[in-house]
């Protein structure tokens, strides 16, 4: 992921809200004179644009920022990172996942579509899918906590999730591109249904693993009406050991692919930009 990404997504926000712990938290090894720059954008925000300038134009001071991002993003820190004075200390991974999913949800809405992203927070290889009904779509409450041992996404939210697991990193990223790109060439933003219609859709997140269900077989029983399920796999509503949440490590590379996807927006506007000054040379 690009730094400029990096600082406008995760930095600039964060800092904002926490204040410049967080400037000192992702600050190691960088020069004082820098470490002061940043600081400046958490009481003044009209300053970022002339701080992402001075980082990209001192490609070290970029290097070792982004990795220290990177790395805390990594590591249990990031629960205090991420949503430091904005949650409650008590049941820190439950509320960091909370806290992830409606930042993911928030950033990406602004992609004006459905999105793919690379990994989920069990696993490196899946595929997580935000489908989000833009007419419904509830900016307030989007995740919320259940009896402080799990965590279910507002049914009145106007988003729901769905997980692929996939053979390996090149099929993964074949279809990430393949499935953002059908997204942007449909006219509403949409994803086909039965590109993720047969896939297991999230109901409950615990701290250990994932609940999720087969929305046919919800459909069938809450409506009572006979809905054909051949074909479609055969997901129960259980603890499913293979979603098991194990370590932080997939959640940067959610974090990098929905970066990927503003990066193509950037590139964009900046072609149109070359094209609009060539035309008027």
């Amino acid at each position: 992921m690009g730094i400029e990404i990096l600082l406008g997504v995760v930095v600039f926000p964060i800092a904002q809200k926490v204040g410049e712990k967080w400037i000192d938290r992702i600050a190691t090894g960088i020069d004082e004179y820098s470490v002061q720059l940043l600081k400046q954008v958490v009481s003044d925000p009209a300053k970022e644009q002339d701080v992402k300038d001075y980082i990209q134009d001192n490609p070290e001071v970029a290097r070792k920022l982004e990795q220290n991002i990177l790395d805390t993003m990594q590591s249990p820190d990031t629960v205090a990172s991420l949503r430091a004075t904005v949650v409650p200390p008590r049941g820190e991974i439950l509320k960091y996942y909370a806290e992830l999913i409606s930042w993911i949800v928030r950033s990406g809405n602004r992609l004006g579509r459905n999105f793919v992203l690379k990994g989920f927070l069990n696993g490196e290889l899946h595929l997580s899918y935000f489908i989000i009904d833009r007419d419904t779509f509830e900016d307030s409450d989007i995740v919320h906590i259940v009896g402080d041992n799990n965590l279910k996404i507002f049914p009145t939210s106007g988003v729901k999730i769905y997980v692929e697991r996939l053979d390996s990193t090149e099929t993964r990223d074949e279809k990430f591109k393949m499935l953002n790109e059908v997204a942007m060439d449909d006219d509403f933003g949409r994803l086909r249904f039965e590109d993720y219609g047969e896939l297991p859709q999230i109901e409950e997140i615990y701290e250990r693993y994932v609940v999720y269900e087969n929305t046919f077989k919800k459909a069938d029983e809450v409506l009572g009406i006979p809905i054909r399920t051949e074909g479609f796999r055969d997901l129960p509503i259980e603890k499913q050991e293979e979603l098991r949440i194990a370590t932080f490590s997939p959640i940067p590379i959610m974090i990098e692919s929905l970066g990927e996807q503003f990066e193509d927006r950037i590139t964009t506007l900046e072609n149109l930009k070359k094209a609009i000054e060539a035309a008027m040379q």
